[in-house]
């Protein structure tokens, strides 16, 4: 089946797509917690993230999309639709490893800078043009992610690998979502839930060879249980169903922005449920990509090359 590109259509805001963004936003802060909760790492993580997301996420979209379940198979499965499911299943798996080899706040802060690779792939994707501020952003939030990831090391109670091989993977998540995000806009008609169930269910399939064809252990205590059934069931599912909605009725600005504070919240988050926390000198870096990225969305939005 073909896949044809659509044009840029504006989006007419109304106060309910910010609350829906707020929702998804506030739902998914808590995800780095609780992943520190269940005390698992790396394959086991993702095989079981992997595993409660994708099914939930397939069940909703046999809900939603009842109508369309024929003509969203049918997509999903033409070259662009392959290439999204390709995309989505190589992020979860950067994703799961980075967020337990280093610090909560290496992998938030360069999963913040999402936006500008959907910038830089809206050059040569839809033929966008990004004015000076969108350079001097990128410049900016380049300085602060080198500060954080190379003081990833000062954070305390943090897992023990490398900040900079988890930095390198949450910026090659960011880029990941980025091309994602380009791409749905280019083939609207792309059906994200199906494509994004599929490729949670795909990484349970990678997880299970990388662990020699073995079902991981599920974590022992009650508590860890239930942080890793409220994740896989609750959280992930519907934070990104709520944002993938929003847009719908706000502005991508106004996502943007919302967006931004995921990458406060969650370390705070963490902060409190564990007692990991970040050096100075991340929070200035963190501190330097998050104003960059708020002054981008504020004022940058407004010239007439849109990104």
């Amino acid at each position: 089946m073909t896949v044809t590109a659509a044009p840029n259509i504006p989006v007419k805001s109304v106060p309910n797509g910010a609350l829906i963004a707020w929702f998804g936003v506030i739902l998914l802060a808590p995800d780095a917690l609780l992943i520190r909760i269940t005390g698992l790492e790396g394959m086991s993580l993702l095989f079981w993230r992997g595993l409660l997301m994708g099914g939930t996420l397939m069940v909703l979209w046999l809900i939603f999309a009842a109508r369309r379940l024929r003509q969203d198979i049918r997509v999903a499965l033409s070259p662009v639709g392959l290439l999204l499911i390709g995309v989505f299943t190589v992020d979860a798996i950067t994703f799961a490893i980075g967020i337990t080899m280093t610090s909560a706040t290496v992998m938030l802060t360069a999963l913040a800078t999402m936006p500008i690779f959907t910038v830089l792939f809206s050059i040569p994707m839809l033929g966008e043009k990004p004015s000076i501020q969108t350079w001097l952003t990128v410049l900016f939030c380049g300085i602060g992610i080198v500060i954080v990831v190379t003081s990833g090391h000062e954070a305390i109670g943090a897992p023990t690998g490398s900040p900079i091989i988890g930095g390198c993977l949450g910026i090659f998540t960011a880029a990941g979502l980025g091309f994602a995000m380009v791409l749905k806009r280019r083939y609207p008609e792309l059906p994200t839930m199906l494509s994004t169930g599929t490729a949670n269910m795909m990484t349970v399939g990678v997880a299970w060879v990388l662990l020699g064809n073995a079902v991981p252990v599920l974590p022992a205590e009650t508590h860890q249980m239930l942080a890793l059934l409220t994740m896989g069931i609750l959280v992930l599912p519907m934070a990104f169903f709520a944002l993938m909605v929003a847009p719908r009725y706000t502005s991508a600005t106004t996502v943007g922005l919302i967006m931004l504070t995921e990458s406060i919240m969650g370390p705070l988050w963490v902060w409190i449920g564990t007692g990991e926390r970040p050096s100075i000198m991340m929070v200035a870096g963190s501190i330097i990509v998050i104003s960059s990225l708020s002054f981008y969305f504020l004022y940058a939005n407004r010239t007439p090359h849109p990104a």
